[in-house]
């Protein structure tokens, strides 16, 4: 039987496939979400566990609710409605990376499966307004089943505003959904989690950035449908691979300047800085959506494939592309994903599938790095060995025109 952590091997093993964005990528693709849901499930298994045994042995935590109704609301959830939750990357974050505070899973897996069951239910009562883990939908208080309305335009951007139901529902909950691209991923801009997303480069605490008003919304969203077009039409194999690596897309602060990022732990958030810029063209939605997709597949092998072992991991390396100085995991990540926008922008600049400008250079852009010799000799000599083999073959393979 393969084990958890053969599957990322075999996957970091074929990276190079995928990142020709050849057809048999789509199997890496598949194979490595497969590998995923493999150890959600693992892990989730454990927390359940591991609250029985904590409700076992601390009569205080025995009375909580929080322990008390998790396994049966789990039990009793959809396949659909489990998933949901436990695909969020904010769940991600805990079961994966925070095991040792189990209570604060279970509630948040409690609370996220609590609002799945509000959303499904066809009759009932909702006391308090909720959030969805994935932060794509929020129920209001009232009556179940909610009903569908617009997000309130008089306070912009408050996931606290009190929305009326429209006129002939009173006293009905209220359903408020993101709007969605691609085949459904959906672009978030007003849940908690995406008013508390911070990249280091913008200033001040994110509560303080401008919101997003209604209209720009919906521009931005239709660029972003724009920009996954693009990409099946360049390369299928990439918007797969966005589609099914991308849980939600969190855009912030207009006027702050275009940027993408992603962590390791938040596996599946993609977020946009300022996506609504002049400078956001459709091509650089497109990059920035494959480029952050790329990361996401990686740290799904991050988890129990140790792409460096210590004392290498200490070592920082200045990246050829940005001139930032990266820990020596995040370089080998960024030699891979490069590697990837490199054949990717060649192929669209052949096939026509981009404004033939942009892809030009962008195409410049990733190939820039490439142009002062094997990027793996970046590294110092005194740490290569330090390197996983299966990564630093991918990286070896991958960088070749």
């Amino acid at each position: 039987m393969t084990t958890l952590t053969s599957a990322r091997t075999f996957t970091l093993h074929r990276l190079p496939a995928l990142l020709r964005w050849a057809e048999d990528g789509a199997d890496v693709v598949a194979d490595t979400m497969a590998a995923h849901r493999a150890l959600l499930g693992h892990a989730m298994s454990s927390l359940l566990a591991r609250v029985d045994e904590l409700s076992r042995s601390d009569s205080a935590v025995a009375g909580s609710s929080t322990v008390r109704d998790l396994a049966p609301a789990w039990a009793r959830a959809e396949n659909g409605a489990r998933w949901r939750v436990t695909s969020a990357p904010a769940t991600c974050r805990r079961v994966l990376w925070m095991p040792h505070r189990p209570l604060e899973a279970a509630r948040w897996i409690g609370a996220g499966l609590a609002h799945e069951e509000a959303a499904a239910a066809r009759a009932g009562e909702l006391e308090h307004r909720s959030w969805s883990a994935l932060g794509d939908r929020r129920l209001g208080p009232g009556r179940l089943p909610p009903v569908p309305t617009a997000w309130d335009e008089g306070r912009k951007g408050d996931p606290d505003v009190v929305v009326r139901p429209p006129h002939g529902d009173a006293g009905r909950a209220t359903l408020q959904q993101a709007p969605v691209f691609g085949g459904g991923i959906p672009v978030d801009a007003r849940s908690p989690l995406a008013r508390a997303v911070h990249l280091s480069r913008c200033q001040g605490p994110s509560v303080t950035w401008p919101e997003f008003d209604e209209a720009t919304i919906g521009r931005v969203v239709a660029r972003l449908d724009e920009a996954g077009n693009g990409l099946r039409a360049t390369a299928p194999v990439a918007a797969a691979l966005v589609e099914t690596f991308t849980t939600v897309v969190v855009i912030r602060g207009p006027g702050v300047g275009f940027g993408h990022g992603s962590t390791v732990v938040d596996l599946g958030r993609t977020v946009i800085m300022d996506p609504s810029s002049a400078c956001a063209s459709v091509a650089r939605l497109a990059e920035g959506l494959l480029h952050e997709a790329v990361h996401h597949l990686c740290n799904v092998t991050v988890r129990d494939t140790r792409w460096v072992e210590d004392p290498a991991a200490t070592v920082t390396v200045e990246s050829p592309w940005t001139g930032n100085p990266l820990p020596l995991w995040a370089y080998l990540q960024a030699c891979l994903v490069w590697a990837g926008m490199r054949a990717f922008w060649a192929r669209a600049r052949d096939l026509g599938t981009f404004d033939r400008a942009h892809a030009e250079e962008r195409h410049a852009v990733a190939a820039h790095g490439f142009e002062a010799g094997p990027v793996l000799d970046r590294i110092p000599a005194g740490t290569r060995a330090g390197v996983h083999p299966l990564v630093a073959a991918a990286i070896d393979e991958s960088s070749r025109p």
